[in-house]
């Protein structure tokens, strides 16, 4: 990224911290904050008053000035290696417990907390090292076949002797004041010791949409998928007839298409009523790769209005654009969303080789027109024609065997159904894997 999507990265994390800070004051100690309820994707405009801005504003001064942060930044964009998370998390811990000073001062001298809260000094911290970024590029210049191994290793150990010192920090002031684990506490966690680590785990939430998926497999021979998701061999395996349609398969499911609004009579209020109907759904084949994709994150977010995306993370105070959004080119907004899209169904579709013996196959549900937030609009119905068949596992009993034959064939007399594929697993010794073998059970005259 350049100096403007940096500038602004930090900003947004001050802002946050600023907001979280609020929150929690408001939360008068008797609920705690869910890290999902951190506001990463910001205050509409018309939410954000004066005094809001004007205190954000000064914030963003104070901090930037104490912490040196504008040579930080100016050293990155004369580099070119990726600053990738645990590198960034040193850095947001490094500015972190000034931003909460600045916090504390700035909201005593509005008025907002007793003076008393006003911390009674304020010293500099030490800075950055501006230099870091130079010998890290150095060492990617100079050794690049060791430079990201031992980079990783470094940051990923300097961000654990951080975790250590939180851990214990919390030990001895819990042990001190002997106090159990309450929402004010937990709160007091968040935003003193927790914060850099929880605002990037939430940072992707302006990237893409929340998605849900379902998964299957292609087959159901490997012992130790039957152990992790078929309750240890004690569990059954629903066999569905998929469709092919250009390297991917489909099925039929019952979901939201959209939804309508009515006047409910008893209440007054507004109601809003989905509309449920059979959809063909593609499922796709999930593709397995040495190392998880890289991905740019000034350049994938995309949850926010182009309007928002423009003004929060691609524009100065100036007015100048950032070169990290050419990817949105002038009146061009419609190719540049159809980019997103296809970037996202394929990132979501990769997993590591760790994970290859699954064979799986993905269902894709997202929050990109309908809104899937509520656990009942996710629970998709299919239809029971296109379950061909069940096996049962190694170790499942046999009285549960009887439950679910019990329940298919109530299916099958309701649906006019002739027959039902039922199997038994077990174990094939010469060819090392899980297979099955047909069961005789033919659904009864009434």
């Amino acid at each position: 990224g350049d100096e403007i999507v940096w500038t602004n990265l930090f900003r947004h994390y001050i802002s946050c911290l600023y907001l979280t800070f609020v929150l929690a004051s408001l939360n008068a100690d008797d609920v705690a904050i869910d890290p999902e309820e951190i506001p990463i994707e910001g205050l509409a405009d018309d939410h954000v008053t004066p005094i809001a801005a004007t205190i954000q504003d000064e914030l963003f001064t104070n901090v930037f000035n104490r912490c040196s942060l504008q040579r930080l930044i100016l050293d990155f964009t004369r580099t070119e290696h990726a600053v990738r998370r645990d590198e960034l998390l040193l850095y947001l811990k490094h500015i972190h417990y000034v931003t909460l000073e600045e916090i504390q001062s700035v909201h005593a001298a509005y008025g907002f907390a007793p003076e008393a809260e006003r911390p009674s000094a304020l010293p500099n911290p030490p800075e950055i090292a501006t230099s870091i970024p130079d010998l890290i590029q150095r060492l990617h210049d100079e050794h690049p076949d060791v430079a990201r191994p031992a980079l990783a290793a470094l940051f990923s150990a300097s961000n654990l002797l951080f975790e250590n010192m939180n851990l214990m920090q919390k030990y001895i002031f819990y042990k001190e004041h002997n106090e159990a684990e309450t929402p004010a506490r937990m709160n007091r966690d968040l935003i003193l010791l927790d914060f850099p680590k929880v605002y990037l785990s939430q940072l992707p939430r302006i990237l893409y949409p929340e998605w849900y998926l379902a998964c299957f497999l292609e087959e159901c021979r490997n012992s130790s998928v039957w152990a992790h998701y078929g309750d240890n061999h004690k569990g059954a395996c629903l066999i569905f007839d998929a469709a092919e349609h250009l390297e991917a398969l489909e099925l039929q499911l019952k979901c939201i298409v959209d939804s309508s609004k009515f006047m409910d009579e008893d209440s007054g209020k507004t109601v809003e009523r989905p509309r449920w109907e059979y959809c063909t759904l593609p499922c796709q084949r999930v593709r397995y790769q040495e190392e998880p994709k890289e991905l740019d994150f000034f350049r994938s977010i995309g949850v926010l209005s182009t309007g928002r995306i423009l003004s929060t993370w691609y524009t100065d105070d100036a007015g100048n654009r950032s070169t990290s959004s050419d990817h949105i080119g002038p009146g061009d907004q419609e190719s540049w969303r159809e980019a997103y899209w296809r970037n996202f169904y394929r990132d979501i579709m990769i997993k590591t080789q760790d994970w290859a013996y699954e064979k799986e196959v993905r269902m894709i549900l997202s929050n990109s027109l309908i809104d899937l937030s509520e656990k009942s609009s996710r629970k998709l119905s299919y239809r029971f024609s296109s379950l061909r068949g069940i096996i049962f596992g190694i170790n499942i009993c046999d009285r549960r065997k009887l439950e679910i034959i019990d329940i298919i064939f109530e299916k099958c007399r309701k649906e006019n159904r002739p027959s039902f594929e039922f199997y038994q697993a077990y174990f094939d010794h010469e060819k090392n894997s899980i297979e099955k073998s047909r069961l005789n059970i033919k659904i009864p005259n009434d």
